[in-house]
């Protein structure tokens, strides 16, 4: 028997891109799509603090709107980051969480709008600025604080305190229209 030497010529080695596999890469495409999605939205949302501008009016993160260190007694305007300072009487929509207190039924002119209901009524108290303090001069429905509802109207940044001068509020919200969130 005779056996023949290895030379290239008689066993040539795969052309260079050849051993790429479009599935493999298809998959890894597949994969990763939901990661870079996800990286892609927070580099947006901590670029833009969670306000969009939709044309007459700005849809703001309610949890991204109270996400700053301020100090509950001594806190100032300054201390609220430009972003929310300068939404100041602008028109915004929030989504969240409705807390009323001194409301029965179910309209009412006064509540307080939280991105978590968990935290505002069975853990502990929200700080000052995790609020926006809804006021609805006709009235507006009063959902259960287990319904997500999103609210409409004129947002106003300003410090109001207390007659003992405790910080009151520091967002509150002159409510065009309110609706549950389905």
């Amino acid at each position: 028997m005779t056996t023949v030497p290895y030379s290239p010529q008689t066993s040539p080695a795969p052309a260079a891109g050849s051993r790429v596999n479009v599935r493999l890469i298809a998959f890894l495409l597949v994969i990763s799509a939901p990661f870079v999605y996800i990286i892609g939205k927070s580099v947006m949302f901590s670029m833009s603090g969670g306000i969009t501008d939709r044309g007459d009016y700005k849809e703001v993160d309610l949890k991204a709107l109270g996400n700053f260190p301020f100090d509950q007694s001594e806190g100032k305007l300054t201390d609220i980051p430009e972003r929310y300072r300068n939404l100041d009487g602008q028109r915004v929509r929030l989504t969240g969480f409705m807390y009323a207190p001194e409301n029965a039924g179910d309209r009412g002119n006064r509540f307080q709008f939280v991105y978590d209901v968990n935290k505002c009524c069975f853990g502990s108290a929200p700080q000052v600025q995790e609020r926006v303090f809804a006021y609805a001069k006709h009235g507006a429905p009063i959902y259960p604080y287990t319904v997500l509802a999103e609210v409409v109207g004129k947002l106003h940044v300003r410090i109001v305190k207390e007659p003992d001068g405790l910080i009151k509020s520091v967002f509150d919200l002159d409510v065009e229209q309110a609706q549950e969130v389905r």
